[in-house]
């Protein structure tokens, strides 16, 4: 028997399994909302809604539903618009952090250059050797300190319009940061407040069906039609 010469896997080295990217649109509120849909379309029809009227579901109660699948539906448009704003911001702030950590790197290299073979003391007000952008209240700080010395320090190449750019590249990645949590807060509350609508919508379309399963119960084979239009079942009590 020829030996088996395909080689095993280093440990570690198996291919990493893609990791799920969460969709935009919860498709659990899709489909709850398509089904109250579609029970208020049957629950409205005439050889229906009568004796549905009388276990107390009115046509209002009926039609109000469907009002609020449709301004659910615009939430749920608005939840996406709210996420895809919240990653535009974030990719807005990561620029500004960019921008910003090459304009003092540049302020760095030019403090090398003055103080690094005459006075190395004075590289450490310049944040030289130091990781500047190790987390945002580091970037922050360190930005600031440098700008405050500038003011009273001259280095090559660093003219006043490079100091006052970079006065605004600072406050360009201070205001992005804000930008990004108003766009997450905004996204969260959009989702939540869809989150609440669903439930509630979820609620009254059981309830239009809790009455159809009274008014045609499925001890009655001729009902088994109606039930399924109900999305109930033919030959068991619905249950909730």
């Amino acid at each position: 028997m020829a030996e088996n010469t395909t080689p095993t896997p280093a440990p570690g080295s198996e291919p990493a399994k893609n990791k799920r990217k969460r969709e935009l649109l919860n498709q659990a509120q899709i489909q709850a909302l398509t089904k109250a849909d579609q029970i208020c379309t049957w629950a409205l029809k005439a050889a229906y809604a009568p004796a549905l009227a009388n276990r107390e579901i009115s046509a209002a109660f009926v039609t109000d539903l469907q009002d609020d699948i449709i301004a659910a539906r615009q939430s749920s448009a608005l939840a996406v618009q709210s996420t895809t704003s919240k990653q535009t911001a974030t990719g807005g702030e990561t620029t500004a952090q960019e921008t910003l950590r090459k304009a003092l790197q540049e302020v760095q290299t030019a403090a090398k250059q003055k103080y690094a073979l005459t006075d190395r003391t004075q590289l450490r007000d310049y944040y030289v050797g130091t990781r500047i952008d190790a987390n945002r209240p580091q970037l922050e700080q360190v930005s600031q300190a440098i700008i405050s010395k500038l003011g009273g320090d001259t280095l090559p190449g660093i003219t006043a319009a490079k100091i006052t750019n970079l006065v605004g590249l600072r406050q360009a990645y201070i205001d992005a940061d804000t930008s990004q949590g108003d766009a997450q807060s905004s996204a969260s509350q959009t989702r939540t407040q869809l989150g609440l609508a669903v439930q509630s919508i979820t609620k009254r379309r059981l309830t239009i069906q809790l009455a159809a399963g009274a008014e045609w119960p499925h001890t009655d084979p001729a009902n088994a039609t109606i039930r399924k239009a109900f999305a109930l079942p033919a030959n068991k009590p619905f249950n909730v």
